[in-house]
């Protein structure tokens, strides 16, 4: 490869779930990404557990790409009976590999990744965040533990460049106490939402369908540094088809 990085292609997935269909999607999404944060894979970390386990991901894209994952995580008394939740991955080309350090992090919703190229480094920080109750009223404990890792990665980076990747299950829009804690600590972080910005309008991220009736949100987002704003080349959705629903997966050209 050149000796230079001219740009880099970063998209974003949540698969929910790792059936055909998803790894299709995720393929399809690595042939022109140079890194994926990819969101609720839901493989378990078990070698005893055939159907669901973190080695898929690598037997099924380690030829060409690398990756750290994060496996999906099941409640003690729910070991012997349904899926994990949660799961993420972050998948980059193999020329890459030299340039990525990983940064480890307790918080099962979160993983981050130092990238140290010869022309810039950054932190990648991939993200699941809590669902929106869409009520004043609610534990949001794991939110606030949630955000005060992802304060606590970027600071320790040392890095004046970060990008946050993922589904916060936050529609800025809407005038909530989630989304009011979650904006707080964007700006606390000086982290610009990158759908805000007038050059990179998006309708929606994510839609579901209920009773025949579509449901259209903006959950899934970029947000990124000052430093690293003025290096976005272009960003936008990409659509996926799966039955009975829209999957967006999201993208952005960093120069």
């Amino acid at each position: 490869m050149d000796s230079t990085i001219n740009s880099l292609c970063v998209s974003s997935y949540n698969s929910t779930g790792f059936g055909i269909g998803a790894k299709n999607h995720i393929s399809t999404l690595l042939t022109f990404s140079d890194i994926l944060c990819l969101q609720e894979h839901f493989l378990l970390d078990s070698k005893s557990k055939k159907s669901s386990n973190t080695d898929k991901l690598v037997n099924e894209f380690g030829a060409s790409h690398d990756m750290y994952v994060i496996p999906a995580v099941k409640a003690n008394n729910a070991v012997s009976r349904g899926r994990g939740k949660g799961g993420l991955a972050m998948i980059w080309k193999k020329h890459l590999t030299k340039y990525v350090s990983n940064e480890p992090c307790d918080n099962y919703r979160i993983q981050a990744a130092k990238f140290k190229l010869p022309e810039c480094e950054f932190l990648i920080i991939n993200s699941y965040f809590p669902c929106n109750p869409l009520t004043e009223n609610f534990d949001d404990s794991e939110l606030i533990n949630v955000l005060a890792d992802i304060k606590y990665l970027i600071r320790k980076s040392g890095f004046h460049t970060a990008l946050l990747a993922g589904d916060l299950n936050c529609h800025f829009t809407r005038d909530t106490h989630f989304t009011a804690l979650v904006k707080e600590n964007m700006n606390d972080l000086n982290l610009s939402i990158l759908w805000e910005q007038s050059d990179y309008p998006v309708d929606y991220t994510h839609c579901s369908m209920m009773n025949d009736i579509f449901s259209f949100s903006t959950i899934d987002h970029f947000t990124v540094s000052p430093n690293l704003l003025k290096s976005v080349e272009e960003a936008g959705i990409f659509i996926l088809l799966k039955t009975f629903q829209i999957i967006q997966p999201f993208i952005s050209k960093l120069r």
